[in-house]
């Protein structure tokens, strides 16, 4: 008898087997009525509807030696799953009967066992109750044989799997047991699957170890490390299996380097669960919002890369564990379901109001475990793992003094942070040095009357690190709550106080920025954030580009002029905070002038807005205090131990010399202006700090004085100028091992920089420089000398500069044209220098240079695929690095191309083959050749 009820409320309905249901045919012998029961009964309170229909047990076939012969003609139906689940025990398992052993086509029980213990290789199973052995077999029959009745069986052979799990209480064991199971099943029906089969997981071959075996591989954070363990559960043999055929696959769909595995693997996991793993639902499914969250928290909230990421590892899973149509049916309905989840539809959390606020001074430490570490403390949540915020870093320090306040929004007062030092490296990962779990109880204690006890710590404790003392830590922490802040009046900028800082961090986004709520436009002295966003609307009325972006952006802009206007003298207390905003905003406002214009125009309506008309010091009424929290300063004095050396270098870079440092560098003089401003500068500080540890990046030393129109500093000096000085100079003496030397080292700096989201925008053999032997390049964009040296330039940029945004594709571009000069150690186009309009449109309608006679073709084919004019056949800044480190010198690198004569260089033959005068005899009579050839077409 089968049922089918559908409750509307939760009350008993009795149902009785009479007549309605069953009739007697002939004495002993029942049978269903046609249409069964299909009724609605009403309860005590509400109704319930069942259906049910009864089915007389037959009688299985005698076994026979023709069983499987037998079975090939008439499969298992209906019938054998009827007398099955009546051998199913109140326990779930399946105990060995002779009727269990018939569906096997054996008389005896005995002989079901014994099938079993013939692929039994370990000897602590052959302990195990028998029962748990047979169990493991059905498991197993019902996939192979009965999966047509799947959709019937499902509760039955979850009870089995229950069963199994209680009896075992051991994951290794019961995979064991049930990998015995099915190898008996397939042999007893000679079951044949190809490999590939037999290991790939599907909804038909998972079993309720599998899921559990992927649990256990669970982090506390719901991430999930990709083991060897997780890679068996998938059906793989081990780690490295996995991730071959999974990177395979990924790059093939996308070109992202900056994900990090861990994310890649914990996603596999989330669609194997939704997509394999379905019918054990409820075994994942309390896991899945931890690992959702943490998923959310290491993307950083960018949509674009989750979208990206899902779609790649969903598409990998349907195609890998062969996910039917169905399932995609039922992940629909899955989807709505997670969709109403608040911590899932709105991972921020920013629509639920925090308790407060956390205030965290990280002071100092002491005693770090490495002596010439450069560290950092990273402050997390230490259930999602997500990054709050980081102090900056000390070098060469293992008693760094921060002195930095951070603020975290709490909206769980029972959670833990995570305070890491970190030890800073630019080129490989960052290695933790110690740890320390603070928990924010410890500041607040809540009361059964929902009434709160906050109270202030200063803290020095012990940093762990494997299991033992690794220095110390110095910090403080505070809590105010947010109830005792709102109750705010009309600000001024004589009432104005921290107060106010407070309760503005009690609202900062965990990426950064400030989203516009009621409370944030009171603290504006407007009623809703309706008013705001149209007071600041009508302010720019004039510029559609300031008006047509997000509402996120308008409120962070006005938060931190807001800072910067009114709570200057707190500014120790919000830099912080201020600095992730200004992140925030230059990953999410692209085009630097837009930017620039936005803070002038928050700016201006703060200070009409409260009327402000007086400034605390000149640093206010320029803001450029953030300064010193980039890069370190000198004393301006300092110049008085120095002496000018040589000629100046240009109107303002002059080579020094300090006798105090015994070093040579350049002295730097900037005026700001329209094209390079000062928040130009600033951004380009917090792009070097990124990079600056790489051998091949042009070292910045420190600022000497800032002013309200200049800055002035200091950097490393390049002996040997830039590159295309030192290219025209060693012209004669320059080999293709120091050409693939100089090639490579440039490559690898701008996969640097493209990897930090840096695009580099002004690369060319004059912003290049070589130091020693090796290449230095100046990441800073002093000024806009785009059209400077447009040989370099992307063509889609010389095509539409007012609209055309460079981007890394556009660095790939200047990287080819490098090559070739590189290759040529001639400057792109000097024959037709300096550029004019035909040959700005020459190159926009795709003239390139010409490949040059000892080019290795290797090296030819990677630039001439840079220098594409479609930006989607350029490759990756990674691709090229790849193609260069493939090209290994020797004596064979110098291979000759086909010569492609340009008239467009009037280069002295002799002078060009002078270097290969030495070469071997046979070499001899091809360059008088050339040069003959060369001779006639130049006199011709």
């Amino acid at each position: 008898m089968t049922s089918n009820i559908i409750f509307e409320a939760r009350r008993n309905c009795r149902l009785e087997i009479t007549n309605e249901l069953v009739k007697e045919v002939s004495e002993g012998i029942y049978e269903g009525t046609p249409d069964g029961i299909n009724v609605w009964r009403r309860l005590s309170a509400g109704r319930i509807h069942y259906k049910a229909i009864f089915f007389p047990l037959e009688p299985l076939p005698r076994p026979t030696p023709e069983f499987l012969s037998n079975l090939e003609e008439k499969p298992l139906d209906r019938s054998t799953f009827y007398v099955l689940i009546t051998l199913q025990a109140p326990n779930g398992g399946f105990p060995p009967s002779v009727k269990l052993a018939n569906l096997f086509g054996y008389v005896s029980q005995k002989q079901l066992l014994k099938l079993y213990k013939s692929q039994c290789c370990e000897e602590r199973i052959l302990k195990i109750n028998p029962t748990v052995w047979t169990t493991s077999m059905i498991l197993w029959f019902l996939h192979f044989l009965l999966n047509e009745y799947k959709s019937e069986w499902g509760y039955i052979y979850y009870r089995a799997e229950q069963f199994i799990s209680k009896e075992i209480a051991d994951l290794e064991i019961e995979e064991t047991v049930v990998a015995t199971g099915r190898k008996a099943v397939r042999e007893r029906f000679d079951i044949t699957e190809t490999e590939s089969k037999i290991n790939r997981i599907t909804r038909e071959t998972i079993s309720i170890t599998h899921v559990r075996l992927i649990l256990k591989c669970q982090q506390n954070t719901g991430a999930y490390p990709l083991t060897d363990d997780l890679a068996r559960s998938f059906g793989y043999e081990n780690t490295k299996k996995l991730q071959t055929t999974f990177n395979t696959y990924k790059n093939t769909h996308s070109k992202s380097q900056k994900i990090n595995p861990q994310i890649w693997s914990t996603i596999m996991v989330l669609y194997f669960y939704r997509y394999v793993a379905i019918d054990q639902k409820k075994e994942w499914y309390p896991t899945f919002e931890r690992s959702y969250r943490w998923l959310w928290a290491q993307l950083k909230g960018n949509e674009s890369d989750k979208q990206e990421c899902f779609k790649i590892v969903s598409s990998f899973i349907k195609d890998y564990h062969d996910v039917k149509d169905d399932i995609m049916e039922m992940d629909h309905d899955f989807e709505n379901e997670i969709a109403e989840i608040p911590s899932i539809n709105n991972p921020q959390e920013f629509d639920q109001k925090p308790y407060g606020i956390a205030r965290i001074e990280i002071i100092s430490a002491k005693n770090l475990s490495q002596t010439d570490s450069n560290p950092y403390v990273k402050i997390s949540n230490l259930a999602t793992s997500w990054i709050y915020d980081d102090t900056r870093v000390i070098y060469n320090n293992c008693n760094p003094v921060w002195e930095q306040v951070f603020y975290i929004p709490v909206y769980n007062i029972h959670e833990n942070l995570n305070l890491q030092i970190f030890n800073y490296n630019a080129l490989l990962n960052d290695t933790l040095l110690g740890f320390y779990i603070f928990d924010l109880k410890s500041i607040i204690k809540e009361y059964p009357n929902n009434s709160y006890e906050v109270k202030k710590l200063k803290l020095d404790v012990n940093l762990i690190y494997e299991e033992s003392n690794s220095g110390q830590l110095s910090f403080v922490a505070d809590f105010f709550l947010l109830s005792e802040l709102e109750d705010l009046e009309i600000i001024t900028t004589t009432n104005v106080s921290i107060r106010h800082l407070y309760l503005l961090m009690a609202y900062q986004n965990q990426y950064g920025y400030f989203e516009l709520t009621n409370t944030l436009a009171r603290l504006f002295n407007f009623f809703s954030k309706k008013e705001l966003i149209k007071a600041f609307s009508d302010f720019v009325q004039k510029d559609e580009k300031v008006r047509s972006l997000d509402n996120k952006i308008w409120g962070t802009l006005l938060v931190t002029s807001f800072l910067k206007v009114l709570l200057w003298k707190e500014r120790c207390e919000w830099i912080s905070a201020y600095n992730r905003a200004e992140n925030w905003l230059n990953e999410n406002v692209t085009d630097l002038e837009i930017e620039e214009r936005l803070f002038n125009y928050s700016n201006k309506f703060v200070i009409q807005h409260f009327n402000v008309t007086q400034w605390i010091d000149e640093t206010q009424q320029r803001s450029v205090g953030v300064l010193e929290y980039h890069i370190k300063s000198l004393p301006y004095d300092s110049l008085e131990n120095c002496e000018a050396e040589g000629t100046i270098l240009s109107s303002n870079n002059r080579k020094v010399f300090f006798t105090e440092y015994n070093r040579t560098m350049v002295f730097h003089k900037i005026t700001f202006s329209q094209i390079y401003s000062l928040y130009a500068f600033i951004k380009g500080l917090k792009q070097y700090r990124k990079v600056e540890l790489h051998e091949n990046i042009l070292k910045f030393i420190a600022i000497f004085k800032q002013s309200v129109d200049e800055v002035e500093y200091l950097c490393e000096y390049a002996y040997d100028g830039t590159l295309c000085k030192y290219l025209n100079q060693n012209f004669h003496t320059i080999n293709w091992k120091d050409k693939l030397h100089f090639a490579k080292q440039i490559v690898s700096a701008i996969k640097l920089l493209h990897e930090n989201d840096i695009i580099h925008m002004n690369l060319n053999s004059e912003s290049i420089f070589v130091h020693k032997g090796n290449i230095k390049i100046n990441i800073f964009k002093f000024q806009n000398e785009k059209f400077k040296f447009p040989q370099y330039v992307d063509p889609h940029f010389l095509q539409n500069s007012k609209t055309y945004i460079l981007n890394k594709s556009s660095d790939v571009y200047s990287i080819g044209v490098l090559l070739w000069e590189i290759s040529s150690c001639t400057i792109p186009f000097e024959s037709e220098l300096p550029c004019n309009h035909s040959l700005l449109d020459a190159i926009i309608q795709g003239k390139r240079e010409s490949a040059v006679f000892g080019t290795p073709k290797e090296y030819v084919t990677i630039y001439t695929k840079c220098w594409q004019h479609e930006q989607s056949l350029r490759p990756t800044v990674q691709d090229v690095y790849t193609a260069l480190t493939s090209i290994t010198y020797n004596n064979s690198t110098e291979k000759k191309i086909d010569v492609k004569y340009d008239m467009n260089h009037m280069l002295d033959p002799l002078n060009y083959f002078d270097d290969w005068h030495n070469e071997a005899t046979k070499e001899l009579k091809l360059i008088s050749s050339i040069i003959s050839t060369l001779k006639k077409n130049i006199n011709g």
